[in-house]
């Protein structure tokens, strides 16, 4: 019996422990696409030049 109960317990913790990882990992990726995307616009505002390079080639 003891078993069991352990079995269920690590079940819930490893299951608690993904979903807590899961939703930190979303917040930190909304966090940074917002930080990547503020630096790219005080970019373009205060440089007056464009965030990605782009280059004319032949061929």
């Amino acid at each position: 019996m003891d078993k069991v109960k352990q079995t269920e317990g690590a079940f819930y913790r490893s299951y608690i422990k993904r979903l807590l990882e899961s939703v930190l990992t979303l917040i930190n990726l909304i966090y940074y696409s917002l930080l990547i995307l503020l630096v790219a616009i005080l970019v373009k505002v205060k440089l007056d030049s464009s965030t990605i390079f782009k280059q004319e080639r032949q061929g």
